[in-house]
């Protein structure tokens, strides 16, 4: 008589691979949240960097700075 042998993952395996995914996955969505912080930290940087710098070449043009819109 022949015994039949199946090929495949046990639930537990499946159970460990879903596990380990979901890990990585929280752990990239910490990481990217970082990152896009970081990233909009430095583009506010360089836009008050350009109004600084447009301030001055309107100071070095006129001669005077508007205080009061």
């Amino acid at each position: 008589m022949k015994v039949k042998t199946f090929k495949g993952f046990t639930l537990i395996e499946l159970l460990v691979v879903v596990a380990i995914i979901g890990i990585l996955g929280a752990v990239g969505t910490v990481a990217y949240n970082g990152y896009t912080k970081g990233a909009r930290i430095t583009a506010a940087k360089n836009t008050l960097m350009q109004i600084s710098l447009a301030q001055s070449e309107f100071f070095s043009n006129s001669g005077f700075l508007l205080d009061k819109w």
